[in-house]
């Protein structure tokens, strides 16, 4: 068993006539040991990359409580109104299942996708939703802009937004300062280095 750091956690034999019963107790311990966001809703979450080596779903469903299964409720928690997705890792070579779980994507993600590869395995698992291309914008920049201004928020300083790496790298993440406010008193988590201004480079990349 791995914990959220991809390190090995547990390693245990199980004899036969206990399997069935320990499996369900290692079962709940595991998800246990799973990442998590540190809020259970906000407004904007942009993820800077995707892929199938972080997740089969290339975004990790349990991280951003979205599913996009016909006739299955949406997990109530976390709740993400609007969830974007900049690139796409080297090792999916192409593979961009998950791509439709996002709300908005860049050029530069799409133009990555091997169409073939993502229609093959979304229709493999009967989830073709899941290869649906999002809202498409020229860089990182417009995606944001736009993002933001959908959200029509009265007061820029109440918005809920984190930025964070992948799905299951979640150790270091950016959040706005609203978000921080919410989990600042929170043992666990640490700043690391803040407030910094979001910047992006001459082509519109998010430079984090």
């Amino acid at each position: 068993m791995e914990n959220e750091y991809e390190e090995t956690a547990l390693i245990e034999g199980i004899p036969k006539a206990e399997l069935w019963e320990r499996e369900k107790e290692l079962l709940i311990l595991s998800k246990s040991y799973m990442p998590k966001l540190p809020v259970k809703h906000m407004d904007l979450c942009i993820v800077k990359e995707m892929g199938k080596n972080y997740s089969g779903t290339g975004m990790d469903t349990n991280i951003i409580g979205r599913l996009r299964i016909q006739g299955i409720p949406e997990p109530e928690e976390p709740f993400i109104q609007y969830l974007g997705v900049l690139d796409l890792s080297e090792p999916s070579h192409g593979n961009a299942t998950g791509i439709g779980l996002a709300d908005y994507t860049t050029k530069r993600l799409v133009s990555k996708i091997d169409r073939q590869a993502t229609y093959l395995n979304c229709m493999t698992s009967g989830l073709v939703v899941r290869a649906a291309v999002p809202m498409t914008f020229e860089t990182d920049e417009e995606l944001m802009k736009n993002a933001l201004s959908i959200l029509r928020l009265a007061e820029p300083s109440s918005l809920k937004l984190a930025i964070i790496h992948n799905t299951l790298h979640l150790d270091e993440m950016w959040v706005s300062e609203a978000l921080w406010r919410e989990i600042q008193d929170d043992p666990k988590i640490e700043l690391v280095e803040g407030p910094v201004r979001i910047q992006f480079g001459d082509e519109g990349q998010l430079q984090l």
